[in-house]
């Protein structure tokens, strides 16, 4: 293997690596989010909440974000933690929350977070086969 080889290898897995650790970390400040709206029941993202704590559907999209760039698959780790981030406000932008609605029954936050989290898994696998 020739210097250029092996600088071009090394430049390719530090990028893919910086992705990773980029999208890894922009989970950890939702995680740090939900938090912090958490603490204020006014400001509290219902779409974020449920995602992390009711059902571990927000760990399954950063593992599922944070690994393929590690592959060099970043188009598709890029779109799905775009995916996911956007999904959350338009869940919680477009989902109505009635209230007294037990169990999240009346919010359809959630439902719109599954559609565009699958559609981004999509446009991901599109991407990655250009």
């Amino acid at each position: 293997m020739d210097k250029l080889t092996r600088k071009q290898l090394a430049k390719r897995i530090l990028t893919n690596v910086g992705i990773s650790v980029g999208i890894g970390l922009s989970y950890y400040l939702l995680y740090r989010l939900d938090e912090h709206l958490s603490a204020d029941p006014l400001t509290e993202s219902y779409t974020l909440h449920w995602t992390i704590h009711n059902v571990p559907l927000m760990d399954f999209s950063a593992g599922l974000a944070t690994c393929p760039p590690l592959w060099g698959h970043y188009r598709f780790g890029l779109s799905v933690f775009l995916g996911s981030f956007l999904a959350v406000l338009c869940g919680d932008l477009f989902g109505e929350n009635p209230a007294g609605a037990e169990f999240g029954h009346g919010h359809d936050g959630w439902q719109i977070w599954c559609w565009m989290f699958l559609f981004s898994m999509i446009v991901g696998i599109i991407l990655e086969r250009r």
